[in-house]
């Protein structure tokens, strides 16, 4: 059943970081067709959410290896590595610790352990992500946003439900809240039990928890009684659909 639209999860906006501070590169001799000798491409390094990451690389790698990506002379323009880290690591980071993301001082905070390279490009999975962000950055942050002013994609949040328990009624799967999907689903199913990916790692997680907290956050105790589970939650989407039965 799929939740109301004003829970979807935007795809957002490629948000390009612009570095402020400098950097060099060495010098390679590549050979591009009829042996002419290419300048090194661009090497692009997009960060996104781990249930993206899949969709991105293969994105990713079809336009590297595509006829638009390749100069008249043969040469590639550009090269992109894709890599993906938690919600909640990336939005501090980008918050308050970009200076210790170009140059960690210690063990204790090091996003380029953590989390990777710092990026060029960051596609997050929510357009909450951004907002996150603008709202908390450090006024001394060495890495500014610039938004795009369109979303990427985007797709509703959905809970997937077993085809024998799930509501056969238009009004049984859309115009509810996420908790009233739940109530509908036990009261077919008194065993039914509901599973999100972790809050922490998953903006699809945390967008279902702001569903099941509800306004202010006042049904807080209530909404994570409704997903509780034991051990700890899958980190992506996809992982929890893999350990279903």
């Amino acid at each position: 059943a799929r939740r109301p639209g004003a829970a979807r999860a935007v795809l957002a906006a490629v948000l390009c970081l612009v570095l402020l501070g400098a950097g060099g590169y060495g010098l390679f001799r590549l050979v591009g067709a009829d042996d002419t000798v290419c300048a090194p491409p661009l090497e692009l390094r997009v960060l996104t959410g781990p249930d993206l990451e899949p969709t991105l690389r293969s994105a990713a790698d079809a336009f590297v290896a595509s006829p638009a990506n390749t100069a008249d002379d043969g040469c590639r323009r550009a090269g992109i590595t894709v890599h993906s880290a938690g919600s909640a690591d990336v939005v501090g980071a980008l918050s308050s610790q970009s200076g210790l993301w170009q140059e960690p001082r210690d063990e204790d905070t090091n996003p380029q352990r953590d989390i990777g390279p710092q990026p060029d490009v960051w596609i997050p999975a929510s357009g909450a992500d951004v907002a996150r962000v603008m709202n908390g950055q450090d006024t001394d942050a060495v890495a500014g946003l610039e938004p795009d002013g369109e979303p990427l994609a985007y797709s509703p949040v959905v809970l997937a439900v077993p085809q024998q328990i799930a509501g056969e009624a238009q009004t049984e799967r859309t115009g509810l809240t996420l908790t009233e999907m739940i109530d509908g689903l036990t009261g077919r199913d008194a065993d039914a039990a509901v599973r999100r990916p972790d809050p922490e790692h998953s903006a699809v997680g945390l967008l279902a928890t702001v569903g099941l907290y509800g306004p202010d956050a006042r049904a807080a105790a209530r909404g994570e009684r409704l997903v509780a589970q034991p051990g700890p939650p899958s980190p992506t989407a996809g992982e929890l659909l893999c350990t279903l039965p």
